[in-house]
């Protein structure tokens, strides 16, 4: 989960874990909360319940990840 993608350091960083996880045959889904306390919510309220081996959070500018939020998601 990211809030932007535009700094070239994030793509970056996309483009290695893409490639690791593409090597070891494991999905890669990559969903952009464009800064957006909405976007942050729906998609950590969509990912409760589902299978899934990790998640990467990259905080965005508003600060919502709460711990009760990532608690959910573990």
């Amino acid at each position: 989960m990211l809030p932007d993608i535009s700094p070239p350091y994030i793509s970056r960083i996309i483009e290695g874990v893409s490639d690791v996880f593409y090597k070891e045959n494991v999905a890669f889904f990559c969903y952009i909360t464009y800064n957006s306390k909405d976007f942050e919510r729906s998609f950590t309220n969509s990912v409760l319940g589902k299978q899934f081996d990790g998640l990467i959070v990259f905080p965005s500018l508003h600060g919502t990840y709460s711990e009760r939020i990532l608690e959910d998601i573990s």
